[in-house]
């Protein structure tokens, strides 16, 4: 379950749609602080699960049915040339995941 309280604003560093799911990267050190693979976060209105941790951020998969029916469809990743919308990401409530 989430609050709906938005801890952080994440950007989308890369999402690699594949054939039967996609890889989310997404940059974000204060929802990821404590956090640990197979806990959720809420990002985009989209509930993740943490699929892998790096220093200020995670991947999470996700099937490409969520992409094309949700926000992230419109995401494009941050890079040198280009901004990405900012994406508002949240934890599961204590005693969640």
């Amino acid at each position: 379950m989430f609050t709906g309280i938005v801890e952080e604003v994440g950007t989308l560093r890369s999402l690699r749609v594949g054939e039967k799911s996609a890889v989310l990267d997404v940059a974000a050190a204060l929802v990821t602080d404590g956090a640990a693979v197979g806990d959720s976060i809420l990002s985009d209105g989209v509930c993740l699960t943490i699929t892998g941790l790096r220093p200020g951020g995670f991947t999470a998969d996700v099937m490409p049915e969520t992409v094309r029916r949700t926000t992230l469809a419109d995401r494009r990743p941050v890079s040198a040339s280009t901004s990405s919308a900012p994406s508002p990401c949240s934890r599961a409530s204590a005693g969640t995941s």
